[in-house]
């Protein structure tokens, strides 16, 4: 991976995760160059490392979640706020209006926390891919490809997962036999961990998905820290 050209800059500095100006040369934070971390003479294979991150409480690692959950219940809120609004225009009465506005934040509210609430976390490989052919329900019913992953636990179990092509990115991330941790804590669609990543020149963001080379600390596409062991370079 090359670094960004002044056409094509980070959205979040990749060295300390700091959210880049759309015209800044450097970051407004750390001062890094095009907000990305010195990298010359760094080999690219080993950069990742072996073994998992030992440091999951780091708040870097959970920085597009908190953002997500902030801005998702600001918007929920503003919802019933406007439907209260809408309610006392109607000449409801001010009591029965807030009773339906909060009933509704509610009814939304609580099932997007639970949603995103912590998840258990887990260790195996992954046994086998597979994409499948299903029939989209957005794109007129034409086909699309969905992806299944199987993995075997630690403990025996299987876990499977599947999904369209927003998240084909990690079915491509993920190899038949890599060891790999399942993030709860993160608890997205992509919060997958390979232990051994010495071989990969990216690294997979397991907030967004977005692939990052190696040599950076943070996702230059959400500002989250990226999963890296201890660096192996042969």
């Amino acid at each position: 991976m090359t670094p960004n050209t002044s056409q094509e800059k980070n959205r979040y500095c990749a060295a300390c995760g700091t959210k880049m100006e759309k015209n800044n040369d450097r970051c407004p934070s750390c001062k890094a160059l095009g907000g990305n971390v010195d990298i010359q003479g760094l080999p690219e294979v080993g950069a990742g490392g072996v073994g998992y991150a030992k440091d999951l409480s780091d708040p870097g690692f959970h920085k597009l979640k908190g953002k997500t959950r902030i801005i998702t219940l600001v918007f929920i809120f503003a919802l019933s706020v406007i439907l209260a609004v809408v309610l006392l225009i109607l000449k409801v009465s001010p009591i029965m209006a807030a009773a339906v506005a909060g009933a509704l934040f509610v009814v939304i509210a609580v099932p997007y926390l639970l949603s995103t609430r912590r998840k258990k976390s887990w260790e195996g490989t992954v046994e086998e891919k597979k994409i499948l052919s299903a029939m989209s329900r957005y794109d007129n019913l034409n086909t699309r490809h969905k992806y299944r992953i199987i993995f075997k636990t630690t403990d025996g179990k299987r876990k499977v997962w599947t999904d369209d092509h927003l998240y084909a990115r990690v079915f491509g991330y993920l190899n038949e036999g890599d060891r790999v941790r399942y993030i709860g804590q993160i608890g997205t669609k992509c919060a997958f961990e390979k232990y051994d990543k010495s071989a990969d020149i990216e690294i997979m963001c397991v907030s967004c998905c977005a692939l990052n080379d190696a040599r950076q600390k943070y996702c230059v596409t959400c500002g989250c820290l990226l999963p890296k062991g201890q660096p192996v370079f042969r």
